[in-house]
C-alpha cells in the first residue's frame, strides 16, 4: 500500500475537517458549517475534504463585509 505523502500547512490544497477545525480555530458543527457556505466541500473516494483557498476567500468576505459597516474615527 502507497503512504500517503504531506506538505507543509501552508501549501495544501484540500484539508480534512480536522484540519478545517485547526484553521479556524472552531469546533468540529462551526467548520462543517463554514465548509458547507464557502462551497469548498469536495468528496473524494469516501472522504470529504475542504478546499482551503475557497474556506480563505469566504473567511476574507466575512471579515470585508463586517468592517464595511463601521465607521473611521
Amino acid at each position: 500500500m502507497n503512504k500517503t505523502s504531506t506538505m507543509d500547512s501552508n501549501e495544501k490544497i484540500t484539508v480534512d475537517i480536522k484540519g478545517l477545525m485547526g484553521m479556524c480555530s472552531v469546533g468540529r458543527a462551526t467548520a462543517e458549517k463554514i465548509g458547507k457556505e464557502a462551497g469548498a466541500v469536495t468528496k473524494v473516494g469516501g472522504r470529504k475534504l475542504y478546499n482551503v483557498r475557497l474556506v480563505q476567500q469566504y473567511m476574507d468576505s466575512l471579515s470585508e463585509n463586517s468592517s464595511e459597516g463601521k465607521e473611521s474615527d
